[in-house]
């Protein structure tokens, strides 16, 4: 029995993506995907939705919020917890941390009757030590991280060492790849191949315990090499290419491995952007709704495959092997530098600690949790790292420098 779960990100304050592409994103992605898997009675998808993404829906797409809800009635939707905008909680104080996840759990409740949920999507599944007793405080028993985070995090040659380490995880050696030079490429790419086989084949996926600073919590684990990397590919290709990716070779795949006794835990074929199906996302092509719902339908009928939730799965299998996660996060050298080394990221990151020394002196007046609500929109990543569009850094610049006037303000009186 190959036990599987599928997890998808929403996100409406996409980095690339402008606001004005708000309305396709519903009609090419959203709606057709919600009304597809409430058609598979038997279908258990774990779903997240930043709080900002709420609120836009709420306002302006009650029917989408009408379907999650229709989906978690019915048995089929897990909503996982997060926070209200999408920041990297290892770069923000805790009292920020606390405000987000508070924001979204009451919005959760509020919109979707969704309390005290017991996943937590890490945003960018960036990491750090503090953040297990924050969570656990919450009442949050997992969440998921990277592999090849993991990974790193048992090795002695990390960023924070003089030792140069070599890259890790067909990602991490892709990135290498594009960015070299020809003659490099030609002679990385037997490499490079034997890596996406040895990865795309490695039957680990045995969730674990990750020890946090005064706490531990459990955590299921997400392969880059298979999402949106295999997955998409294999759902995206063209015919051209069948005879490599396609749906029916993804399926005998995951057939393979559910007769294989070295296959072990939680495989999570998809785990990231509900934006890349029907639309487009961080990758060149979309998945076609249509072929992501075939495989959905195609999991909950075979009996050997167990579309689940990792929720459902910890709790009949607790993990037990103990972990240390270092700092870092699933951008492909594992580090946050995607999100404060660009000197827009820097300069927006200085003015939040700035407003923030401002607000905590500021007292608990309604004009001061106005000015942290700005705070905490001005903290969304997707104003800084990857290649956001103007619109996300003016977004950010916007509400950072509303939130320090609000704070000098109250300071002075």
């Amino acid at each position: 029995m190959l036990n599987t779960s599928l997890v998808l990100h929403a996100n409406l304050q996409y980095a690339e993506i402008p606001s004005e592409e708000i309305p396709r994103v519903i009609k090419e992605s959203y709606l057709p995907t919600l009304k597809g898997l409430l058609k598979i009675p038997k279908s258990k998808i774990s779903f997240n939705f930043t709080g900002v993404t709420l609120e836009i829906l709420e306002k302006e797409y009650p029917e989408i919020i009408n379907l999650i809800k229709r989906g978690i009635e019915k048995g089929q939707f897990e909503l996982l917890g997060f926070a209200y905008s999408q920041p990297i909680l290892p770069l923000i104080q805790e009292v920020d941390i606390n405000l987000h996840i508070e924001k979204h759990l009451g919005l959760l409740e509020r919109l979707l009757g969704v309390k005290n949920p017991q996943g937590f999507f890490l945003p960018e599944a960036a990491w750090s030590p503090n953040l297990a007793p924050i969570l656990k405080k919450f009442g949050f028993s997992w969440t998921m991280i990277d592999y090849d985070h993991l990974v790193l995090s048992q090795t002695m040659a990390g960023e924070s060492v003089s030792i140069e380490r070599k890259p890790i995880g067909f990602t991490e050696r892709g990135m290498h790849f594009f960015t070299a030079s020809l003659l490099k490429q030609i002679v990385s790419l037997p490499t490079l191949a034997l890596k996406f086989r040895h990865d795309i084949s490695n039957p680990d996926f045995e969730p674990v315990i990750i020890q946090g600073a005064g706490a531990e919590i459990s955590a299921v684990l997400m392969k880059q090499i298979w999402t949106p990397l295999y997955f998409g590919a294999s759902l995206a290709a063209p015919k051209a290419l069948s005879w490599l990716l396609s749906p029916n070779r993804f399926k005998k795949r995951l057939k393979k491995m559910a007769q294989s006794e070295k296959v072990k835990g939680l495989v999570i074929p998809f785990g990231s952007d509900f934006e890349i199906i029907g639309y487009r996302g961080n990758i060149p092509a979309s998945i076609p709704v249509e072929k992501f719902l075939d495989i959905v339908n195609w999991a909950t009928s075979e009996k050997d495959i167990n579309l689940t939730t990792p929720t459902i799965y910890l709790k009949k299998n607790p993990p037990k092997k103990k972990v240390y996660l270092r700092t870092g996060s699933w951008a492909p050298d594992r580090s946050l530098k995607v999100w404060d080394q660009d000197p827009d990221d820097v300069k927006l990151n200085r003015l939040c600690d700035e407003a923030r020394s401002y607000l905590i002196r500021a007292g608990d007046s309604k004009k001061a949790q106005e000015g942290w609500h700005h705070l905490l929109l001005a903290e969304n990543s997707d104003g800084r790292g990857w290649n956001p569009v103007p619109e996300r850094r003016l977004f950010c610049y916007k509400h950072v420098m509303k939130a320090i006037e609000i704070g000098r303000e109250l300071t002075k009186q």
